[in-house]
């Protein structure tokens, strides 16, 4: 790039935060300040299940129109499961079969109007269906398009199917879990597709940002595997740099089996604990009535003594953790500033003081007026906050005001209504 293309950017740049400094004075005169950050922004959002629908909804929160495009027949399988009660509030429903010409035009107009697009079926469907990154773009060049598969767009395994728990195995997470003395296990939620879910929230806003700065859009293409390992980077990294030291089972601990770190039982429940590996923690742990003894015996006089030494020094703190009860246990810890924690019930985490007072459970009213709990998004905007007004949308809610909105008479739609086309 040459110096006067440079100086043309900055000059434009200058004139983006002039017109942005104005705009914001403009919403703050008229009573905008609480508009949400995202408002103004539509996506359209063909994906189903968790993955996607759980990354569109966390935008939604935020002020973005999403306009779920679903299939007459039933729509997202999220609604025979339930999982479209957590993946799916806040959002439009358009039902229309994209398999025919007519239904496909109606998503390709869609898109014209759009600033994201994206969908979750494996390589090579959009494009039966004329969907694809190239027809879209050819209705409007800037959109943000991503592609949500379990493997990727490309490679040997691109058109299998996948789920979270297949790629919990295949992403090495699943070694991780259990204990050296059995089998592995796995996590016990969705972890891989909320992880993926949080990644594509990420993309589709930096998509979005490149194409209000510099007026272009582009194709994303995000796995769940490639999402799945990199939220391992930890061990992961630890491997590629010692492969002669594979990650472990973490057992009730850590994967590099650090002494004093993990879940263990007390008298009566169990608690968690991390304090052994820095003097000072150590430090503070012998200060702590019960414990004192440990700081005589050799094996853990040193920080890699302990670290040699750590399945014995686990079973003698231990042992002497069995001497109380949970809670005396995490007053005197709590005294010596040790880093510790009950392990709650979900039951136990509602009735905490804490939890309470962030209050991370909202309410509001399902489509047939019957109350329904859900959890209040965790990011904390001051003037912009999240905002959950809408309840998973019935299967075609709104197709007629989508429709209405692009043009099409009343008419039009009951005809495309009676012929299938929507519903």
């Amino acid at each position: 790039m040459n110096e006067s293309a440079r100086q043309r950017i900055r000059e434009l740049e200058a004139q983006q935060a002039t017109i942005q400094a104005e705009l914001s004075a403009l919403y703050e005169q008229d009573g905008y300040g609480g508009r949400p950050p995202l408002a103004g922004v539509r996506i359209i959002d063909l994906s189903w299940a968790v993955f996607g629908p759980l990354s569109t909804q966390m935008l939604a929160d935020m002020g973005a129109e999403v306009i779920k495009v679903e299939r007459v027949d039933g729509g997202d399988v999220g609604r025979q499961t339930h999982s479209a009660y957590f993946t799916n509030r806040n959002k439009q429903s358009l039902a229309v079969n994209m398999r025919t010409p007519e239904g496909r035009e109606v998503v390709l107009q869609l898109a014209e109007t759009a600033h994201i697009f994206l969908h979750s079926f494996r390589p090579g469907v959009v494009e039966r269906l004329g969907v694809d990154y190239a027809s879209v773009r050819q209705r409007n060049d800037r959109i943000v398009y991503c592609s949500l598969s379990g493997f990727g767009q490309d490679g040997p395994y691109r058109t299998r199917p996948a789920a979270d728990m297949i790629i919990q195995g295949m992403s090495g997470m699943v070694s991780l879990m259990g204990h050296a003395d059995g089998p592995p296990t796995s996590v016990g939620f969705l972890v891989c597709d909320i992880t993926g879910a949080l990644h594509n929230a990420v993309a589709m806003l930096l998509g979005y940002v490149v194409q209000q700065q510099r007026g272009i859009g582009q194709h994303i293409d995000l796995s769940l595997l490639d999402c799945a390992v990199a939220v391992q980077s930890f061990p992961i990294t630890w491997y590629l740099n010692h492969p002669d030291e594979p990650p472990q089972p973490a057992g009730r601990g850590h994967w590099r089996q650090l002494p004093l770190y993990g879940v263990f039982a007390t008298q009566d429940r169990p608690l968690t604990f991390m304090a052994g590996m820095r003097e000072q923690s150590w430090t503070r742990l012998m200060n702590v009535p019960g414990m004192d003894s440990l700081a005589a015996d050799p094996r853990f006089a040193t920080q890699d003594s302990r670290l040699d030494h750590a399945r014995e020094l686990d079973a003698e703190f231990q042992a002497r953790l069995r001497e109380r009860p949970r809670d005396e246990w995490l007053v005197l810890l709590e005294q010596a500033d040790i880093v510790c924690g009950p392990v709650y019930t979900y039951d136990e985490l509602f009735a905490d003081p804490q939890f309470q007072h962030r209050d991370m459970v909202s309410e509001l009213r399902d489509q047939q007026g019957e109350p329904m709990k859900l959890l209040r998004p965790p990011i904390r905007l001051s003037r912009t906050p999240a905002q959950i007004h809408s309840p998973m949308p019935e299967l075609g809610q709104h197709t007629a005001h989508i429709l209405q909105g692009l043009g099409y008479s009343d008419a039009a739609i009951r005809s495309m209504q009676q012929q299938g086309i929507v519903a």
